[in-house]
């Protein structure tokens, strides 16, 4: 892990946020859609987005509130 990338943990602590992906599903195409809860004490209140391997999933998770989750969807076809 990077020094910035655990300074970005770090302080995402402090501000109460706690993101976990709960589940993975892919499909043949492509397509791949997370589950994200926050199990952190603090709604997101900037917009952030699941980013793996180049691929940022959509939508942002801006206003996620403790205990919530929501679907993001991601696909890697559109890379190459």
């Amino acid at each position: 892990m990077s020094s910035s990338s655990s300074k970005i943990q770090e302080l995402s602590a402090y501000m109460g946020y706690r993101l976990k992906v709960a589940s993975v599903d892919t499909s043949g195409d492509g397509y791949t859609r997370l589950s994200v809860t926050n199990v952190g004490i603090a709604p997101t209140l900037y917009d952030l987005n699941v980013v793996h391997e180049n691929v940022t999933f959509e939508p942002s998770l801006a206003q996620l509130k403790p205990g919530a989750s929501r679907y993001v969807y991601g696909n890697a076809v559109s890379l190459r």
